[in-house]
């Protein structure tokens, strides 16, 4: 499994000194509704996720791929890595962590969590909340095709030397 992060052109350079620590925020961290997800989801973890120190916040999120294509994360589809890189609107980092260190989470649970918080719903999203953990699937256990729209969530820093920075955004 190769993963794919992207960051803002801003942060290259920095990122290629000092590679990404685990407060590194995704595409969308700073949308109200994607925050407010994500503390309700760690409010919600239960305790074997607290043990292996897993946080919505503090992971390093990416695309699942290969070296020909990548899962894009808005609709589960495989796309053709390049047609990928041409699209990004921002840097595009090949990944290759230690796989204990990444979990693939399910974005189709994360969305109802997500849905059942903008509705006020709350018992709900509790529950989704608990329905999501228990589907985090660590990835050297797991089949990339079990999950429609995986999510890598990166558990630990990564060091420059993990990182390749394989496009730069326009």
């Amino acid at each position: 499994m190769i993963i794919y992060h992207e960051a803002p052109q801003k942060d290259v350079e920095v990122i290629l000194q000092n590679g990404l620590q685990r407060t590194s925020k995704g595409l969308r961290s700073q949308e109200r509704l994607v925050i407010d997800t994500n503390d309700f989801l760690d409010h919600y973890r239960p305790p074997a996720i607290k043990d292996a120190d897993i946080w919505r916040n503090k992971s390093i999120y990416g695309f699942v791929g290969d070296n020909d294509w990548i899962i894009e994360i808005k609709d589960g589809k495989r796309t053709p890595l390049s047609i990928h890189l041409a699209q990004a609107e921002q840097a595009v980092f090949k990944i290759t962590p230690d796989v204990h260190y990444c979990y693939l989470s399910d974005l189709d649970l994360y969305d109802n969590v997500k849905r059942c918080l903008q509705a006020d719903q709350r018992q709900d999203a509790a529950r989704a909340a608990q329905l999501y953990w228990e589907h985090l699937v660590p990835a050297q256990q797991s089949s990339i095709h079990t999950i429609l729209r995986p999510e890598v969530m990166i558990v630990r820093d990564l060091a420059p030397s993990e990182l390749v920075l394989i496009t730069n955004s326009t």
